[in-house]
């Protein structure tokens, strides 16, 4: 069993886009790079719980955890990259 902590970061213009972008995704890590997404962790952002992607995960299988509401520590690793994310220049 192989474990990435690598970070793909696609930008939304709006959060609607998140089941397409995401749909597109899972298409090329499993077609260009041969892996299959086993787990997906989120918070529980509206984004990321809702029927679509219910769906989609009892489809291919993919677990989906998501973090404890109002807990920090389970986001921290996601809070230091979206700093990083904010100090890069446009």
């Amino acid at each position: 069993m192989v474990w990435s902590l690598l970070t793909w970061v696609r930008f939304l213009n709006h959060i609607d886009e998140a089941f397409r972008v995401f749909c597109k995704f899972m298409k090329y890590v499993q077609n260009e790079k041969g892996l299959l997404i086993i787990v997906v962790k989120s918070e529980h952002g509206r984004e990321f719980e809702n029927e679509n992607f219910q769906e989609l995960h009892e489809n291919f299988r993919i677990k989906h955890n998501f973090s404890n509401l109002r807990t920090p520590r389970q986001n921290c690793i996601v809070k230091r990259k979206n700093c990083t994310l904010q100090g890069w220049p446009e």
